[in-house]
């Protein structure tokens, strides 16, 4: 048997290496002596698997998934938040294995029975951004905008969602509006949050007048 982190260890090491059979084998040990370690196993793997990129992503977001999946099955060994843990799980591993179209309906069902968590609330969004859709486009953006209203004004959290709305605003093809919204929350706050802020709305702004240049584009 291993220790959480000595499993946790060996799991990203054979994955890491393409050994997801061994890695799994690895996963199922501990999920036959200890569910509750396993669940800490599936959630400690969610940080690695959003620093991954691409593939490597993909295929430690599968193994995450396939994990949590079957610790599913032993659900009812699981206490009230030890369940709700699971469940995001479910829905972080399928975005991580690019699996957009299922992860939206764990995400809604979190999202249904936590609406102040802003943690599931801002990965929703963004999961709904990824479809470059205009009905889940504008959906994300009433997502922002509750989320604008839970943090507090100038705060990152705050200046995060605001930076958000206007972008969606942009995606929905109206950067005048971007543009406007953009400039109000330079008025209320000059700094803009700082230097990294404000390079991303500088950005932004770039992006909307160089879509008012190319109407149609």
């Amino acid at each position: 048997e291993y220790s959480r982190a000595a499993a946790k260890l060996r799991v990203v090491s054979l994955a890491g290496q393409g050994r997801f059979p061994e890695a799994e084998k690895t996963l199922a040990g501990v999920a036959a002596s200890s569910p509750s370690e396993l669940l800490a196993i599936i959630d400690g793997l969610s940080k690695l698997v959003a620093q991954a990129q691409d593939k490597p992503q993909h295929n430690l977001g599968e193994l995450q998934l396939r994990a949590a999946l079957n610790l599913k099955t032993q659900r009812t060994q699981l206490d009230p938040a030890e369940q709700q843990r699971l469940d995001r799980c479910v829905a972080e591993a399928y975005v991580a294995a690019g699996r957009y179209e299922q992860a939206l309906e764990p995400f809604r069902e979190l999202l249904t029975a936590r609406p102040q968590d802003t943690n599931i609330t801002t990965s929703f969004a963004l999961l709904l951004m990824k479809f470059g859709q205009r009905g889940r486009t504008e959906e994300a953006q009433q997502l922002w905008k509750r989320l604008e209203g839970q943090h507090k004004s100038g705060s990152r959290g705050w200046f995060d969602a605001r930076y958000q709305v206007a972008r969606c605003e942009l995606d929905l093809g109206n950067p005048d509006k971007a543009l406007k919204l953009i400039g109000v929350t330079k008025v209320l706050f000059p700094q803009l949050g700082g230097p990294e802020t404000q390079l991303r709305f500088q950005s932004l702004q770039e992006a909307c007048e160089q879509r008012r240049t190319k109407p149609g584009v």
